[in-house]
Parts: structure tokens; sequence; C-alpha cells
């Protein structure tokens, strides 16, 4: 199931829900998610990679770095 912050990238799903700090900052963060939802599912996770203080800056920075990330496994 994907929520708000999800995203389809090369077959393949970035899940960039921002962690919400005391200091009432945003923390950008990524799980990348392959495979189809059987056995053959792998994840890959980026947290706290840096703090926004609008929750969309971090969604939009753990976007591109999940983008990124996957861009370079080829």
């Amino acid at each position: 199931m994907e929520g708000t912050h999800d995203f389809r990238f090369k077959g393949r799903i970035l899940h960039c829900a921002p962690t919400l700090l005391p200091d009432g900052s945003f923390s950008a963060q990524v799980t990348i998610e392959s495979g189809h939802g059987g056995p053959a599912v792998t994840e890959e996770t980026f947290p706290a990679l840096r703090c926004f203080s609008k929750e969309a800056d971090a969604v939009d920075y753990a976007h591109d770095h999940g983008r990124r990330v996957i861009n370079e496994q080829g």
C-alpha cells in the first residue's frame, strides 16, 4: 500500500515520509523498496538525511536522494 509521500521510480517505490522533530523541523528520510510485495522484496533505508523547516522540502529532498541512489545502481 502506498502512502501520501510514496513515489514510483524505475519499478521501485520511494517511501519519503519525513519525521517531525521536537524543534518543529522535519528530518528527510527515504526507504527504497524493490520487488513486488513477494518474498523478493528488498529495502534500503536512508534516515536523517537533512532537516528542513517545511515538510514538503524534506519530502522533495528525500525523493531526489532516492532517485539518485537508484540511478547510481544502474
